[in-house]
């Protein structure tokens, strides 16, 4: 039987405390969700725990730091929401979620828990995880054993050592698993969990690319946005001096003058709307591609 091959070893920031917290927010914020502070406040349950928290003891907690009562179903919508982002891992024999200490990088982890004390030790071995799942693949294997012994057999001790008292006996024996069953399932479930973490690191990049493109699509017409608005404010602030002025010499209405005005102000509104545009663009692009000083 070949051997198997191990992964690419890759490395990543372990994360704790503060730290833990902003990663978790700045992954979660990356994929397109909101930071709120009932989020924030199940995350900080959920980090605070040295075992596999549930769902109620996570309401639990947040419903005495809150100091009202919290829904658990609320709880496990966020908790989802962090599994699928990332930021947690369910521990499905035991219905409970433990917080995952670098949220931005996506791979199989293993968690080992003591049946005793309940705490949990994270291992990082991307070759571990290969291993596993090639252990699950050769469960469908044949299992053959072959066992013998030698040795001497006499009805009378006087004659133990004598010729033709030496015995021995092989006796082999085989195992075929069987089709189906727990053999099957440890495998499409190992599979699954692979495919599941394949998955979310394909969805995180083509997220990735797309909020760059649209953010420099955006970029490329922004400038030109202002400068129209600018010249709009111009015109407008002119046409509020005109107004104004035939007001004074007594040739214009007063009326005329305030809807100058008006419109003045309101040119003004939308160029400041244009300069937040382009402000929340250049964050849109220095959380994607990074710190440029194009930007």
């Amino acid at each position: 039987m070949g051997s198997l091959s191990s992964p690419e070893r890759h490395s990543h920031h372990e994360h704790s405390g503060a730290g833990l917290t902003e990663a978790a927010r700045d992954v979660l914020i990356a994929a397109g969700e909101q930071w709120t502070q009932m989020r924030a406040d199940v995350f900080a349950q959920l980090a605070g725990h040295e075992r596999p928290a549930s769902a109620y003891d996570i309401a639990e907690g947040v419903s005495a730091l809150r100091g009202k009562r919290v829904a658990a179903n609320s709880v496990y919508r966020i908790l989802d929401l962090f599994v699928r982002t990332n930021l947690a891992r369910r521990v499905e024999s035991a219905n409970a979620y433990v917080a995952n200490s670098h949220p931005g990088c996506r791979h199989d982890c293993i968690f080992l828990i003591c049946d005793r004390c309940g705490k949990v030790v994270h291992i990082d071995d991307d070759a571990l995880t290969g291993a596993l799942i090639g252990a699950a693949r050769a469960a469908f294997f044949p299992a053959i054993t072959l066992t013998s012994s030698v040795g001497l057999a006499s009805t009378a001790l006087s004659q133990l050592f004598t010729h033709g008292a030496a015995q021995w006996n092989v006796a082999p024996s085989a195992s075929v698993p069987l089709l189906g069953g727990t053999t099957g399932a440890n495998l499409a479930y190992a599979k699954a969990q692979r495919d599941y973490a394949l998955a979310a690191y394909e969805l995180a990049v083509q997220t990735a690319f797309r909020d760059v493109a649209n953010a420099l699509a955006r970029r490329g017409t922004i400038a030109d946005q202002r400068a129209a608005q600018d010249k709009q404010m111009l015109a407008y602030r002119r046409a509020w001096e005109l107004a104004d002025g035939q007001r004074r010499a007594g040739t214009g209405t007063y009326l005329a003058a305030l809807v100058a005005q008006r419109s003045y102000y309101s040119a003004q509104q939308t160029r400041i709307t244009a300069q937040l545009a382009d402000l929340s663009n250049r964050f849109t692009l220095y959380a994607a591609v990074g710190a440029d000083p194009s930007l």
